[in-house]
Protein backbone atom coordinates (compact mmCIF):
# COMPACT_ATOMS: atom_id res chain seq x y z
CA UNK A 1 0.00 0.00 0.00
CA UNK A 2 1.09 3.53 -0.83
CA UNK A 3 2.00 5.83 1.75
CA UNK A 4 -0.25 8.26 0.03
CA UNK A 5 -3.30 5.71 0.25
CA UNK A 6 -2.68 5.28 3.62
CA UNK A 7 -2.71 8.65 4.60
CA UNK A 8 -6.02 9.01 2.67
CA UNK A 9 -7.25 5.86 4.48
CA UNK A 10 -5.96 7.50 8.08
CA UNK A 11 -7.94 10.91 7.01
CA UNK A 12 -11.26 8.95 6.17
CA UNK A 13 -11.48 7.31 9.07
CA UNK A 14 -11.10 10.37 10.61
CA UNK A 15 -13.90 12.44 9.45
CA UNK A 16 -16.29 9.15 10.17
CA UNK A 17 -15.31 8.96 13.89
CA UNK A 18 -15.73 12.59 14.02
CA UNK A 19 -19.26 12.31 12.54
CA UNK A 20 -19.69 9.38 14.76
CA UNK A 21 -18.56 11.53 17.85
CA UNK A 22 -20.96 14.56 16.33
CA UNK A 23 -24.07 12.24 16.31
CA UNK A 24 -23.54 10.89 19.82
CA UNK A 25 -23.35 14.18 20.85
CA UNK A 26 -26.70 15.06 19.06
CA UNK A 27 -28.53 11.83 20.09
CA UNK A 28 -27.26 12.26 23.80
CA UNK A 29 -28.15 16.30 24.14
CA UNK A 30 -31.96 15.07 22.62
CA UNK A 31 -31.85 11.94 25.09
CA UNK A 32 -30.58 13.19 28.25
CA UNK A 33 -28.48 10.55 28.31
CA UNK A 34 -24.51 10.85 28.73
CA UNK A 35 -22.28 9.17 26.41
CA UNK A 36 -19.02 8.15 27.54
CA UNK A 37 -16.08 8.21 25.27
CA UNK A 38 -15.19 4.55 23.41
CA UNK A 39 -12.43 3.15 25.19
CA UNK A 40 -12.52 -0.43 23.64
CA UNK A 41 -9.53 -2.08 22.33
CA UNK A 42 -9.08 -1.49 18.64
CA UNK A 43 -11.46 1.59 19.11
CA UNK A 44 -9.92 4.62 16.95
CA UNK A 45 -9.29 7.80 18.58
CA UNK A 46 -9.54 10.41 15.79
CA UNK A 47 -7.51 13.68 16.33
CA UNK A 48 -9.89 16.21 14.79
CA UNK A 49 -7.37 19.13 15.13
CA UNK A 50 -5.75 18.43 11.61
CA UNK A 51 -9.55 18.36 10.13
CA UNK A 52 -10.80 21.44 8.43
CA UNK A 53 -13.67 22.72 10.33
CA UNK A 54 -15.70 23.51 7.01
CA UNK A 55 -15.46 20.01 6.21
CA UNK A 56 -17.40 18.53 9.68
CA UNK A 57 -20.42 20.73 8.95
CA UNK A 58 -20.54 20.55 5.64
CA UNK A 59 -24.55 20.44 4.43
CA UNK A 60 -25.59 21.27 0.50
CA UNK A 61 -27.82 23.81 -0.60
CA UNK A 62 -30.86 22.31 -0.98
CA UNK A 63 -32.02 24.97 -3.48
CA UNK A 64 -28.80 25.13 -5.25
CA UNK A 65 -28.89 21.56 -5.88
CA UNK A 66 -32.60 21.27 -6.84
CA UNK A 67 -31.32 24.38 -9.27
CA UNK A 68 -28.32 22.24 -10.45
CA UNK A 69 -30.61 19.58 -11.20
CA UNK A 70 -33.25 20.81 -13.05
CA UNK A 71 -30.81 22.95 -15.18
CA UNK A 72 -28.82 19.43 -16.07
CA UNK A 73 -32.16 17.39 -17.08
CA UNK A 74 -33.13 20.41 -19.01
CA UNK A 75 -29.97 20.60 -20.81
CA UNK A 76 -30.21 16.51 -21.43
CA UNK A 77 -33.55 17.27 -23.10
CA UNK A 78 -32.64 19.75 -25.57
CA UNK A 79 -29.81 17.71 -26.46
CA UNK A 80 -31.87 14.52 -26.70
CA UNK A 81 -34.22 16.95 -29.02
CA UNK A 82 -31.06 17.67 -31.18
CA UNK A 83 -30.27 14.84 -31.29
CA UNK A 84 -33.48 13.20 -32.42
CA UNK A 85 -34.13 16.38 -34.69
CA UNK A 86 -30.24 15.87 -36.79
CA UNK A 87 -30.95 11.97 -37.15
CA UNK A 88 -34.59 12.97 -38.57
CA UNK A 89 -32.96 15.04 -41.10
CA UNK A 90 -29.95 13.08 -41.94
CA UNK A 91 -31.93 9.87 -42.69
CA UNK A 92 -34.50 12.07 -44.70
CA UNK A 93 -31.33 13.78 -46.68
CA UNK A 94 -29.69 10.69 -46.91
CA UNK A 95 -32.38 8.07 -48.00
CA UNK A 96 -35.23 10.03 -49.22
CA UNK A 97 -33.88 12.91 -50.92
CA UNK A 98 -34.05 11.30 -54.49
CA UNK A 99 -37.58 10.52 -53.75
CA UNK A 100 -39.37 12.97 -51.54
CA UNK A 101 -42.03 12.30 -48.98
CA UNK A 102 -43.59 15.48 -48.75
CA UNK A 103 -43.82 18.41 -51.39
CA UNK A 104 -43.08 16.29 -54.19
CA UNK A 105 -44.58 16.82 -57.62
CA UNK A 106 -48.09 15.74 -58.74
CA UNK A 107 -47.43 13.59 -61.72
CA UNK A 108 -50.48 13.70 -64.10
CA UNK A 109 -51.81 10.30 -64.93
CA UNK A 110 -53.74 9.08 -67.88
CA UNK A 111 -55.30 6.00 -66.25
CA UNK A 112 -56.62 8.26 -63.76
CA UNK A 113 -60.18 9.15 -63.45
CA UNK A 114 -60.82 12.32 -63.29
CA UNK A 115 -65.00 12.96 -63.69
CA UNK A 116 -67.59 10.62 -61.76
CA UNK A 117 -70.17 9.37 -63.93
CA UNK A 118 -72.45 8.11 -61.98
Amino acid sequence: MTPERLKELQHQRALLQAHMDRLDQEIAGNTGIETAQSNTPGAFSADTSAIDPDLLNYEPDPVEAGQKAKRGCLIVFVSLMLVGALVSFLIYFLAYRDHPVIFAPVKESSNVMTTFSG
